[in-house]
């Protein structure tokens, strides 16, 4: 059975652990951007958002990560607290990792209402 799961990191060191999966996805994906990468994430969020929280939402399937999407937590002009991309000026490490091998709509559809119950704060992807 084909049943989709979805899991959350929480942490660099989390991503880290996962690293081989993140990247497994990466190199599947159609995103060549080598700062997607596990690594390159982790130490974003190491260097420019170590007090920040992080979350990076996968969906699974057979145990293997068909889509991630890394996130963290800021303000916008101060006032209101959202989820966007790791990104910034100097490195964009944010993409969202997809699979094109499987079914895409509902991996997405998967990955959105994930995003729904668990989005508070709201999404904020002005480079998206």
């Amino acid at each position: 059975m084909n049943t989709l799961k979805v899991r959350e990191l929480h942490s660099p060191d989390e991503l880290r652990a996962h690293a081989v999966e993140w990247d497994d996805l990466w190199s599947r994906s159609d995103v060549q951007a080598p700062m997607a990468r596990a690594a390159f994430v982790a130490h974003w969020l190491e260097s420019f958002a170590p007090d920040r929280q992080f979350r990076a939402v996968i969906v699974e399937q057979n145990g293997r990560f068909i889509a991630a999407l890394p996130l963290v937590v800021q303000r916008v002009r101060r006032v209101l607290k959202v989820l966007t991309l790791p990104t910034n000026h100097w490195a964009a490490n944010g993409e969202l990792l997809l699979d094109p091998t499987v079914d895409q709509d509902l991996t997405l559809d998967t990955l959105a209402a994930a995003l729904d119950e668990r989005s508070r704060p709201p999404l904020w992807l002005d480079r998206v």
